[in-house]
């Protein structure tokens, strides 16, 4: 009687071990889709350890995805829908993710578009808002590869086959920062365009919309001729127009 007793004491033990070795699931939160279709999920930590997670939706065999971004107050917490999106014709929408724009330490929304030909492809930034918890549109165009520096943003794309354009727009509100529709000014890069430069250099032009059409300045800053030196430093700069006017 004795041993029957160590043995289930045994056993007993075995199994409480085995428990705590398991993984503490989390609460099925957000809920899992009713279609089943594979997804993705993307979870990062903002600078208060708050969490955003990106969850991405694809069916085999479907050009239909759809995409949600939960915001959590601390790990275990409830979950909150700040974000829902579906498309039915746009695959390039599955391009969202997370991602630390302006290194700040808040995870802003980067949502993917239809793409061209080439790398250029639309694209939203939806930046979290740390006062409102909260997501709002901070810009949309069309870029291959996009920076902000706290100060501008810069929208970078193949403009032909031997030119890139770089579009940069000037924060509007620091706190809350947004862009016009239109850029503060534009610098091509490449061959193919400039009167009267060497043809076996590259070219560079500064340009900016004055009256409703654009002209070619000279460079607002000495920094953004290192945008200039994309195929290398041997480069020349396009002269401004003679009646180009800072507005």
């Amino acid at each position: 009687m004795h041993s029957a007793f160590v043995s289930r004491m045994r056993l007993a033990l075995a199994c409480l071990l085995l428990a705590c070795a398991l993984p503490v699931l989390a609460q099925a939160d957000p809920p899992a889709d009713e279609n089943q279709c594979p997804a993705q999920s993307q979870i990062e930590r903002n600078r208060d350890g708050s969490l955003l997670e990106l969850r991405k939706r694809y069916c085999d065999g479907s050009d239909e995805m759809s995409a949600t971004v939960w915001y959590r107050a601390k790990p275990g917490a409830k979950a909150r829908e700040l974000m829902r999106y579906e498309d039915h014709n746009s695959p390039g929408t599955w391009a969202a993710r997370l991602v630390d724009f302006d290194h700040d330490g808040w995870f802003d929304v980067q949502k993917g578009g239809d793409c061209g030909a080439g790398p250029n492809c639309e694209g939203e930034i939806h930046r979290f808002d740390p006062k409102a918890r909260g997501l709002y549109l901070m810009h949309a165009g069309g870029w291959a590869e996009l920076s902000f520096d706290g100060e501008y943003l810069v929208e970078s794309g193949r403009a032909s086959c031997c030119a890139w354009e770089y579009h940069v727009y000037r924060v509007r509100h620091s706190r809350r920062p947004v862009f016009d529709e239109t850029p503060d000014f534009i610098i091509l890069a490449g061959d193919g365009f400039g009167e009267g430069l060497a043809e076996d250099r590259t070219h560079c032009r500064f340009s900016r919309e004055i009256g409703g059409k654009y002209q070619v300045i000279a460079p607002p800053a000495k920094r953004w001729l290192d945008y200039c030196a994309l195929y290398g430093d041997d480069y020349v700069v396009e002269p401004p127009q003679a009646k180009a006017t800072t507005p």
